[in-house]
């Protein structure tokens, strides 16, 4: 093992090390965090003893490779469904089932330790037949592995569904660092997939051969840590606090039914149905009365032109409840949060490039409450079908 491969699994540890300390020390929902990047840990220090010349039990090391690859799934779920503030409905019969399965045909590998520092035994080495056997046994776990990593992102997908609405529901822009979050997420299932294969392959084929081809994984392993930590962060420490209050307060987790499937759990996440829109004589005396003060704030007070305005500006503004607020907008002919901000800062921008032509686009996309150039050039495109300049010209 040369110091460049040392440097890059020392990197990873610290970097997973530090991660979960912060999840630990935040909410204990983020504690899956802390899980996800203990296994990280935990399969880079096995990969470490693998590939380590004078490190004995190496085929120890490779089981518990293997099996802690197979939790890695269940984890990203639990940490995706808290971060999505959904608890989406997960068949864990289906994913413990499958983890046992695979486990279990780790067996014949596991009968297979021994004290060398090599993977086959010099002094006892098995049969061709039970040779097979063994690798037949990894092979169908890699088959269970890679059908759990299908499940994963399947369910993985419906939870990034689900945060894009509720976004639309809580700001006016959709950047969201949860959202990042989850992409990343799944982007490390993919990768922790890709990584997990290409490590048992290596040390069934290639070991000591071409050592080079474990850097380049083992790099690829940390640059997977680095983005999910960084975005993980983000999140935690940057300013999403009140933000991320207020979609538990509004997206609290409801009872499935065990008869659920994973996916047809996230079709009842929102507040309320855009279809069940009441006329404003419908509304109760309240939401009127509070539906003035909403609709006053956005075309008296002109709120919306306040840069990365949110539901929680609006609430502290009028002074209200986030549920009272977020209902009434959902009930009205408001639409949602985005689109009723949205639609009057693109109604605004049409005016005043037509009004006036000597201003720049970006000029008047901070006038409108537009935070850069290419969010104003999407969501008027959303808006209009055209961009800013073709609709000037």
């Amino acid at each position: 093992m040369n110091t460049l491969q040392l440097s890059i699994y020392a990197m990873a540890l610290g970097l997973c090390a530090f991660t979960g300390l912060l999840a630990w020390r935040a909410s204990f929902r983020n504690r899956y965090f802390l899980v996800f990047m203990t296994l990280l840990v935990l399969m880079l220090g096995c990969d470490w003893l693998m590939h380590h010349p004078s490190t004995p039990l190496k085929n120890l090391w490779l089981v518990i490779l293997m099996a802690s690859a197979l939790l890695v799934g269940p984890c990203a779920l639990l940490l995706a469904n808290s971060v999505g503030n959904a608890d989406l409905h997960i068949n864990w019969r289906r994913h413990t089932v499958l983890v046992v399965a695979a486990w279990l045909l780790l067996t014949p590998l596991a009968t297979s330790i021994h004290f060398g520092t090599e993977f086959v035994n010099p002094a006892a080495p098995v049969t061709k037949a039970y040779a097979f056997f063994i690798h037949t046994g990894m092979s169908l776990t890699v088959g269970l592995f890679l059908l759990q990593t299908l499940w994963v992102l399947r369910t993985c997908y419906a939870l990034l569904q689900r945060r894009n609405v509720q976004n639309k529901w809580l700001f006016s822009e959709l950047a969201d660092p949860g959202l990042n979050l989850l992409r990343i997420l799944v982007l490390a299932i993919v990768i922790n997939a890709v990584v997990s294969i290409a490590k048992v392959l290596y040390c069934a084929l290639l070991d000591g051969v071409y050592m080079p081809i474990n850097i380049v994984i083992s790099g690829i392993h940390l640059l997977m840590a680095i983005f999910l930590a960084s975005s993980y962060i983000s999140l935690v420490v940057g300013a999403q606090g009140k933000a991320e209050a207020i979609r538990e307060t509004l997206f609290k987790p409801e009872a499935h039914t065990p008869k659920q499937s994973d996916i047809t759990a996230s079709k009842n996440f929102e507040p309320s149905s855009n279809s069940n829109n009441k006329t404003t004589a419908e509304l109760t005396g309240k939401q009127q009365a509070l539906l003035k003060q909403i609709k006053a704030a956005m075309d008296v007070e002109h709120l919306y032109k306040k840069p990365s305005l949110s539901l929680r500006d609006l609430c502290d503004h009028l002074n209200e409840s986030p549920h009272n607020i977020s209902q009434v907008i959902n009930e009205s002919d408001l639409g949602n949060f985005y689109d009723m901000v949205n639609s009057r800062r693109v109604a605004l921008a049409s005016q005043l490039l037509q009004q006036n032509p000597q201003r720049t686009v970006l000029d008047i996309a901070f006038d409108c409450g537009f935070n850069s150039k290419s969010s104003f050039n999407s969501v008027f495109k959303r808006y209009t079908g055209v961009t800013p300049s073709q609709y000037r010209a």
